[in-house]
């Protein structure tokens, strides 16, 4: 799927006319059908229900509307950098990370790199304290969870490359242990365990805040330095955690997780690449992030 592709469908999704949309693309009717079927075709979905009198969205034509201002901004980002960056495939790349952002789907991306460029070296340094911004000046790359995309300086650029899914982590014997899923409502009057709280770019303290206006402010916090020193509070009965996805399977033996159905509860993932290294390797790599988790957003 191309770049035109996708703004020929967001140009149809926004005027519900072909004669319109052909009129702004300044192409014929017949040639944007031919697209968005191609389109349609690719991605195995109806985007648009279609009758003599009317073009509607479908709920997955509506999906993908919403995504397009992502998508054409990402594809814009890989022109800038093949543009404007040296591109090599072999040297190293310094990479910083969190552990939050370690999912499945960032260690499957890095195995996939490693095997297509083998005679690049990944040296990988976990983030010990607080993320910063500036923290990126030492490195090429930096994976992280925090959000700084509103005050990154212009030689640094930016993504956020996916999200993943909060649990809810509960210690033995919880009343919820027979949900099959919470709500942040449902904390109310529970004790919210929350690592590094003090971090107010992270997203532990931001789902806090957000738990917190859900219970109308009934909802108690004890703050840890790590992942771990919370977990182990919520083993000993101390309280009830928010915690990713993937650090699942870092849970005590008698700590249940639950998924919690807020929309808005879910951790991200960023990633950060420094320009100013001028390394065509990290250049390399950036550009592989985006191409492969716009593919995944589609």
């Amino acid at each position: 799927m191309t770049t035109e592709q996708l703004n020929e469908f967001y140009i149809l999704s926004t005027t519900l006319s072909y004669s319109k949309a052909a009129e702004k693309l300044y192409i014929s009717q017949s040639t944007l059908s031919r697209h968005i079927k191609s389109m349609e075709e690719e991605l195995n979905i109806h985007l648009f229900s279609r009758s003599t009198r009317s073009v509607v969205l479908t709920s997955e034509g509506k999906f993908l509307q919403s995504q397009i201002p992502l998508l054409l901004k990402k594809a814009m980002d890989i022109e800038s950098i093949l543009n404007s960056d040296f591109i090599n495939t072999d040297g190293k790349i310094r990479i910083l990370y969190s552990t939050q952002t370690l999912n499945t789907e960032v260690l499957l991306f890095l195995r996939n790199f490693q095997e297509q460029y083998p005679n690049i070296s990944l040296e990988m340094e976990p983030i010990l304290s607080y993320p910063d911004i500036d923290m990126i000046y030492s490195t090429d790359i930096m994976i992280s969870p925090c959000d700084f995309m509103g005050v990154k300086p212009a030689d640094i650029a930016a993504m956020l490359a996916t999200t993943q899914s909060a649990l809810l982590a509960i210690p033995p014997y919880h009343p919820f242990g027979n949900e099959s899923s919470v709500s942040l409502f449902d904390l109310r009057n529970e004790t919210l365990i929350v690592p590094h709280d003090d971090d107010l770019n992270g997203p532990y303290a931001r789902l806090s805040f957000i738990a917190k206006h859900k219970c109308y402010g009934h909802l108690a916090k004890t703050g840890t330095s790590t992942e771990d020193q919370a977990l182990l509070l919520v083993e000993l009965g101390k309280g009830v955690m928010i915690l990713p996805q993937h650090l699942k399977h870092h849970i005590y033996a008698h700590t249940r997780t639950i998924p919690i159905s807020d929309t808005e509860c879910f951790f991200p993932i960023y990633v950060y690449y420094n320009r100013n290294n001028n390394n065509g390797a990290a250049a390399l790599f950036y550009k592989s992030m985006l191409e492969y988790f716009q593919k995944k957003s589609i």
